[in-house]
């Protein structure tokens, strides 16, 4: 039962994640999706070391009457898509600008087919990669993207295409887990029309019944150059390289992005359908990789985010470390964190992305994920936050150099709530640059809560040593002995799998951080009555000892 019970308290370590703020809508009258009109950043291009690579070919040249015919034509690509009754499809005019009709080129310039693409960058186009290199007949001739088209309406006319570039595992295997490609535009056609964000997702996301989609594009059953949407909720299958879904598209929108309605991040690039389903490329990070080599090579850029783990995983896998074997009843030792966390939140640091970073509060610690990107596998990955130097100081740090100053915290350190002698953390304020006492000497010292310090013989029969001297940049004080041992011991921990027997903090520091004062002998009422406790205040949190 009480191992039921520790599984549950995991299971309750959810952070309740704030919402992604409001887009701007475009004036797209009737029509269900808003597009944001910013431009995303678009990150730097460099060469992966990792990168598997694209494939590379020169789009051809065309005189412009040629291409005016080619533009004619309503040729649909040949790829199979399924539009599931009842056609829930709805035409979007004006249309938007970020979502362009790609019409495929021969060397002649005729016009054969067309695709749908999503405009990612300044000259960067995100298409699929059947809709320009194909096992029957090899590379297309060019591409004409026309940006917004509505039906006789080209706001933005037409550009061609540069570079087209597909995946090189496409080349080598045609196969639909590969099925994406990136054209490179003449002019910066993106600087006019805007762009979308490539969104790399976690499965968990992905998978969410409530995850809002809609899907925007060119369909050659419908009047020529007329831009048509479909939306649902939910994907029906969610695998590292396919989104499989029952989303209304049809021939010519092969390319065409599945999008998330509530930030316009372009998740997944349509390839195949079958009568029962039809599947997109997911947008991961492997296809990242590539379309930034890719672009590395023609001088192109796009924009891209990578949805961060969630925190309160990390929070969880820190805490069952140490508190999951007492909570199961396997170890009976006090709580390193506490039972669980009393409050979850974002907070303002600005070197965070967002300038915000997720923090968990528990009964005797604040646990922060400052850089969400970073290792994982690190124990510093979660970092315990620097709390009781706050609540000392009154400095609230909300950057690695910034600080807000407050009060300091005139709240007891120890003992009963309503206990009126024992310190408080603002009592150490005037303790942080006391001298450090000798490693071997005898810790008797006292303190009272209005910071007064005065030597007490009688504390040595306790036999209480300062135990190891910390030395750090404006920081010197020496670690009282029994506070040394509990930093340092051992016991049953929980590996991700089962418990097993190692130190309880893979860094002496981690939990508590370095001392900021020495340790001081104090009258502290417990359970109503009067104890000699010995506190000492770290950065992270205050430890005590009561003999």
């Amino acid at each position: 039962m009480r191992r039921a019970q520790a599984i549950a308290v995991l299971l309750a370590m959810t952070l309740m994640v704030a919402g992604s703020a409001p887009v701007v809508a475009q004036d797209q009258g009737d029509s269900s999706l808003n597009l944001i009109r910013s431009f995303p950043t678009v990150d730097t291009v460099e060469t992966r070391p990792d990168a598997r690579g694209m494939v590379l070919r020169e789009a051809q040249t065309f005189d412009p009457d040629a291409i005016e015919r080619a533009l004619a034509a309503n040729a649909s690509g040949a790829v199979p898509k399924t539009v599931f009754p009842p056609d829930e499809r709805s035409r979007v005019s004006p249309a938007y600008n970020q979502i362009a009709r790609l019409v495929i080129l021969d060397r002649y310039g005729y016009g054969i087919g067309h695709c749908s693409g999503s405009i990612i960058g300044p000259n960067t186009v995100l298409t699929a990669a059947h809709c320009l290199y194909s096992a029957e007949s090899g590379w297309v001739a060019g591409i004409a993207i026309i940006p917004g088209e509505d039906g006789a309406i080209r706001p933005f006319g037409y550009v061609l295409a540069s570079w087209m570039l597909v995946s090189a595992g496409w080349q080598e295997s045609f196969s639909p887990a590969w099925d994406w490609a990136i054209v490179t535009t003449e002019v910066m056609i993106g600087n006019v029309t805007g762009w979308l964000e490539l969104g790399v997702l976690s499965s968990a996301s992905l998978s969410s019944g409530t995850l809002d989609l809609i899907t925007v594009g060119y369909p050659g059953d419908k009047p020529d150059g007329t831009q048509w949407e479909t939306s649902g909720r939910g994907l029906e299958d969610v695998t590292d390289a396919f989104l499989v879904s029952r989303l209304d598209i049809f021939y010519g929108q092969s390319g065409s992005g599945i999008i998330r309605r509530q930030d316009s991040r372009v998740i997944g690039v349509w390839s195949v359908g079958t009568p029962d389903i039809n599947v997109a490329v997911r947008v991961h990070e492997l296809m990242i990789v590539d379309l930034l080599a890719g672009c590395a090579e023609v001088g192109c850029s796009f924009a891209y985010w990578v949805e961060p783990p969630n925190p309160a995983d990390a929070f969880s896998r820190t805490w069952a470390r140490t508190d999951a074997p007492v909570a199961a009843g396997i170890v009976s030792r006090t709580w390193m964190w506490g039972p669980k966390p009393f409050d979850a939140r974002f907070e303002p640091y600005v070197e965070s992305p967002g300038g915000q970073r997720a923090v968990a509060y528990f009964d005797k610690s604040r646990m922060e994920v400052t850089n969400p990107y970073g290792d994982q596998n690190s124990p510093w990955y979660v970092t315990n936050g620097l709390l009781v130097g706050e609540m000392v100081t009154g400095l609230l740090q909300t950057g690695d150099a910034k600080f807000e100053p407050r009060n300091p915290a005139a709240v007891n350190i120890a003992g009963d709530i309503d206990d009126t002698v024992g310190p408080m953390y603002s009592t150490f304020r005037g303790l942080l640059t006391s001298p450090a006492l000798f490693p071997g000497q005898s810790v008797n010292q006292r303190v009272d809560r209005m910071g007064n310090v005065w030597v007490d013989p009688n504390m040595d029969w306790y036999g209480v040593t300062a135990a190891y001297l910390v030395e750090v940049p404006n920081l010197r004080h020496t670690v009282a002995s029994p506070f040394w041992a509990f930093m340092n011991s051992s016991g049953l921990v929980f590996d991700g799998n089962s418990t097993t027997w190692a130190q309880l903090f893979e860094n002496p520091f981690y939990a508590t951080g370095y001392p900021i004062a020495e340790a001081y002998w104090a009258t502290v009422k417990v359970g109503g009555t009067q104890h000699d406790v010995l506190i000492q205040c770290f950065q992270r949190r205050c430890l005590t000892y009561t003999p």
